[in-house]
């Protein structure tokens, strides 16, 4: 749903998404455990959204923090882990 929602926005998505495979694949890579999780060119949050996915399934506490240019594409991030959830979100800013 969300590549769909980009690719309508006009967007290639190379500039707003990780590629769903790469954010699949990095928190197993890295054995997330607990610590902070950063994402410096945070878009839509896809890698964030499965690191903290990760985290939960594995009884791990992570504070994600990420940043942003897109000011808008930032308010994707919460549907995509239904913020009511999270076990700590630091701070999401656009620069």
């Amino acid at each position: 749903m969300l590549d769909l929602l980009v690719h309508r926005s006009g967007k290639t998505g190379a500039e707003i998404i990780t590629p769903r495979v790469i954010a699949k694949l990095l928190p197993l890579l890295l054995n997330i455990q607990e610590g902070t999780v950063y994402d410096g060119s945070f878009g839509t949050g896809r890698l964030l959204a499965y690191a903290y996915r990760y985290a939960k399934e594995n009884g791990c506490k992570i504070k994600l923090v990420g940043q942003e240019i897109n000011a808008r594409a930032k308010w994707v991030f919460p549907v995509q882990i239904k913020a009511s959830s999270v076990m700590e979100l630091g701070v999401i800013t656009a620069l």
